[in-house]
């Protein structure tokens, strides 16, 4: 169909690949063109989507069978490969995925934007608050669009929690926590250093899932008052772990993430009348309760893109119905990296660790 969306797709990564098989199970995205480092790591990329065209889980990398939704058709499919950025958007593509380590995302976007493409970047997007400003300047400027991929705002999960917060009693304490005990973690202990723990491609806990809660305060309660942040850095120089604190009027959010620990603790609202609002995990969001009610039961993919990547072609459209329109993300965006380079900053008056 001409109408599709003329995707390239840039990183070869685990992100990518189920970016890339959601895009193609949704039906409105033709993959034409791949970005890899090295030839071998494009092909391999688009063999295993051939070979696997299913989205697939995570924790297991495979396929996750869906009853309503058959496999793509890919008898067609046949993207050209590129280990240029300048090539890549030389073809015939209309639309850019970022997938890259984050250091990347701002110089591709930017050479994207440039190209009026769409881009469509995961997060961080960026590494500096007035980057992203930057990037929106030139979206405008070229007449394409910039959105960060925040997966879980849009799980119908969210708006739930956003309408029972709502009706809450005044809003006295929120407490978040992701703690995803990494397996290259074990491979740090062993010496062998992945993008995530590497300081110069901006890894790091806060960045990786920290951005999961900032990102999820910013669109429920907007720009933090103070923030602060006590972050507990690894051998490579990047944070493994940490807590920060938003203060709001009347509350305080206290967010716990980590790529070096596990936990099995929910994420919880409170308000001034004893009620509690619960979900499992902001990331994930496999059920919300109320109290001691479970009230909505979410899916139990524990990565599901579906919800965004069907919304991206209608948000490049200007369509102004869905849960969140292109202009409201943006601004979750530009707060979000806002106030994580404001919690870095806070670091500067810590005590010592």
């Amino acid at each position: 169909m001409s109408d599709k969306i003329k995707l390239g797709i840039a990183g070869t990564g685990l992100i990518s690949n189920i970016f890339a098989r959601f895009a193609l199970q949704d039906g409105q995205y033709d993959i034409k063109s791949v970005l890899a480092t090295q030839p071998v790591k494009a092909t391999a990329f688009i063999d295993g989507i051939k070979a696997q065209p299913l989205p697939i889980d995570p924790r297991t990398e495979e396929s996750l069978e869906q009853a309503d939704q058959p496999a793509a058709d890919l008898d067609d499919f046949w993207p050209s490969l590129h280990t240029k950025l300048e090539a890549f958007l030389a073809s015939d593509i209309d639309t850019v995925y970022l997938g890259t380590p984050n250091s990347l995302h701002f110089k591709q976007a930017k050479a994207a934007l440039l190209s009026q493409k769409n881009v469509i970047v995961e997060k961080p997007a960026v590494t500096e608050p007035d980057q992203f400003e930057e990037l929106l300047e030139i979206a405008q400027s070229n007449q394409v669009h910039i959105i960060e991929a925040f997966r879980h705002i849009w799980d119908p999960n969210f708006r739930l929690i956003q309408n029972e917060l709502e009706e809450f009693d005044a809003l006295s304490g929120v407490s978040l926590a992701f703690r995803q005990y990494s397996s290259r973690y074990d491979d740090l202990k062993k010496g062998i250093i992945a993008n995530v723990f590497k300081r110069e491609l901006a890894g790091g806990a806060l960045g990786d899932i920290g951005v999961y809660l900032i990102s999820s305060l910013v669109a429920l309660f907007g720009e933090p008052k103070t923030v602060k942040l006590y972050p507990r850095y690894l051998i490579t120089g990047v944070d493994g772990n940490g807590i920060a604190i938003l203060s709001y009027p009347g509350f305080d959010a206290v967010c716990q993430f980590s790529k070096n620990q596990a936990s099995h603790q929910v994420c919880e609202f409170y308000d001034n009348s004893g009620n509690i609002l619960s979900t499992d995990n902001i990331a994930t969001l496999a059920w919300v309760k109320l109290n001691d009610k479970i009230i909505s039961q979410g899916n139990p993919m524990r990565v599901d893109l579906s919800q965004e990547i069907h919304a991206f072609p209608q948000l490049f459209a200007g369509a102004d119905n869905l849960a969140w329109t292109i202009d409201e993300i943006n601004q979750i965006s530009r707060l979000t990296h806002k106030t994580i380079g404001r919690l870095w900053e806070s670091t500067k008056t810590n005590e010592p660790a």
